[in-house]
């Protein structure tokens, strides 16, 4: 799967079987629709069967991916959880007792961990802490009220993905790039990641990941492929399973591939799909 330079192997369009007409209508639909399209991968059976960036950007570039992000802290979850560091039905508050308020309502005390990664943690808004960057993000996020039961709808909250980042760190004393070194990135080749933290130093986790289109690829491929790697298991098939089935409910949304409902950090769509998904068109 991977080359000497640990780079996914490349293959041709026509040895993947591809319609190159195919690609061709693709890259029109997206003129067509403005898209400002910066580098795209297609991949099939592991291999790169064509790729494209547009002047000034190159494949290689290493860029800020958003909400991708999310989809690589649900996966140090799945290897925390797998470890025993911690469970799915732990309680959030259980791991910040110095940032929880004086009164804990009963729902933010009912708030477990897999209500993060499922974005139903029963706020109906994000804590404020891009409008107070300096600030305790987990005593925000814990401050925030907790209007509705946990697990009882969906609400988008990339603070949520800062706690699961924030728990992970807790528990194993490495923040997500040195945690996931040695599970994720050495199996996957992929070095040099950067991320984004908070004044606490702990990773952002729902936004904030500086990655490569083929290292969004080959997490992709980890998934895909149930877990595996290479011919290696590196994540647990039960993880994948989970994470990327529907856990919650998230209709009415914006349109059909936003209402299929979502798994640990990943979307589901149409067709029986799955996706990563960072703002401004940041997709696996």
């Amino acid at each position: 799967m991977l080359d000497a330079a640990n780079h996914l192997i490349k293959t041709t369009l026509r040895e993947a079987h591809i319609d190159p007409k195919g690609v061709s209508g693709f890259l029109a639909a997206c003129r067509e629709a403005g898209s400002d399209l910066h580098a795209v991968l297609l991949v099939r059976d592991g291999k790169i069967a064509w790729e494209a960036a547009f002047a000034p950007y190159e494949v290689s570039d290493r860029r800020h991916v958003f909400s991708v992000s999310k989809s690589w802290t649900s996966t140090a979850v799945g290897f925390a959880v797998a470890e025993g560091r911690f469970s799915l039905h732990d309680k959030v508050v259980s791991f910040f007792p110095d940032e929880c308020p004086e009164s804990v309502s009963e729902n933010l005390a009912a708030m477990e961990v897999r209500h993060l990664l499922t974005m139903g943690t029963g706020q109906e808004k994000e804590p404020p802490v891009f409008d107070n960057f300096d600030c305790n993000w987990a005593k925000a996020f814990l401050s925030q009220p907790v209007e509705h039961a946990p697990g009882s709808r969906f609400s988008y909250n990339s603070v949520a993905t800062y706690m699961l980042s924030a728990i992970v760190q807790k528990t194993t004393g490495e923040d997500l790039i040195e945690y996931l070194t040695p599970r994720l990135f050495a199996p996957l080749g992929i070095e040099g990641v950067r991320w984004g933290k908070s004044p606490q130093g702990i990773c952002c986790g729902g936004w904030g990941i500086h990655v490569t289109a083929e290292e969004i690829a080959k997490l992709g491929l980890l998934y895909l492929n149930g877990g595996v790697f290479g011919g290696k298991r590196v994540l647990p098939e039960e993880w994948v399973r989970e994470a990327t089935s529907a856990q919650i409910d998230n209709s009415p949304n914006v349109q059909k591939d936003w209402e299929q409902g979502y798994g640990y950090q990943i979307w589901r769509c149409q067709h029986g799909c799955f996706r990563f998904d960072g703002a401004y068109g940041q997709y696996m």
